[in-house]
């Protein structure tokens, strides 16, 4: 079993911050739609018909405004989740657990990645400045082309991905090159991406590619020589695009040019 703990803070006040956690509108604002109540043994849906996903959820806990915990059940996933406040003068704290999965799998770094993208989100609802306006992380170079994307789960999902990256390789420098944002380290090409109506498009270089061939077959994902398609109704591979990244970082060490 795997369980997944983040902490976050914010300058909002505890109540406000609780409010955001419980209300039904409020949470559709930076999680999902939903049907959600603060009452132990409420069973309630999150669900977003737009990648058709589903989310069952029972209400476990609730202890205004300290702690909340419910089941969240979709697809292969059975967890519960547990958000627990507290106050500390002006600031409160939020912390995450996020118990009950298999591994630090697929469905594991989607929710640990997918939980600080949603965070940022809340800290936009509660009129807070998020990390990205901190710069905390690179993806600035990014921004005018998340922007640009219309739909607003796919940008969401994109923007995700590319905080990914700069956290787990905050090394790898950020750009835009013919319309398309990549990736590059020491001036050579490591990935990049383009996204389309139907999926997010990955292109790691044909080399790259063979290399997980296999992987991509397992992970269910369309691709042809250059470019592997991650329908944006399914989840992300995160343990594939750092197979990806790593091979591509290894095998460019010494590569004096962009492309191979």
């Amino acid at each position: 079993m795997a369980d997944l703990s983040l902490d976050f803070q914010f300058e909002s006040p505890i109540n406000k911050v609780w409010k955001a956690l419980t209300n039904s509108d409020t949470l559709a604002q930076w999680v999902m739609e939903n049907n959600f109540k603060p009452i132990v043994g409420h069973k309630c849906q999150f669900w977003n018909k737009e990648i058709d996903l589903v989310v069952d959820c029972e209400v476990l806990v609730v202890d205004e405004p300290y702690t909340l915990s419910y089941t969240w059940v979709g697809g292969p996933i059975d967890t519960i989740v547990t958000w627990t406040l507290t106050k500390d003068g002006e600031t409160t704290h939020l912390h995450l657990d996020h118990t009950g999965f298999e591994a630090k799998g697929q469905a594991y770094n989607g929710a640990r990645y997918g939980w600080a993208y949603k965070v940022e989100e809340l800290q936009k609802v509660l009129g807070e400045k998020t990390s990205y306006d901190k710069e905390s992380h690179n993806i600035g170079a990014f921004s005018e082309f998340l922007q640009e994307i219309d739909h607003e789960a796919h940008r969401g999902r994109t923007e995700q991905i590319f905080n990914w990256i700069t956290d787990k390789y905050p090394q790898l420098e950020t750009e835009i090159k013919w319309n398309q944002p990549m990736f590059t380290d020491h001036g050579t090409f490591i990935i990049g991406f383009s996204v389309s109506k139907k999926h997010l498009a990955v292109a790691p270089e044909h080399v790259a590619l063979q290399h997980v061939e296999a992987d991509i077959k397992q992970a269910g994902y369309d691709y042809t020589k250059e470019i592997i398609r991650i329908p944006w109704n399914r989840e992300v591979d995160y343990e594939l695009l750092a197979k990806i990244i790593d091979f591509n970082i290894w095998d460019k060490a010494n590569c004096a040019t962009f492309w191979r």
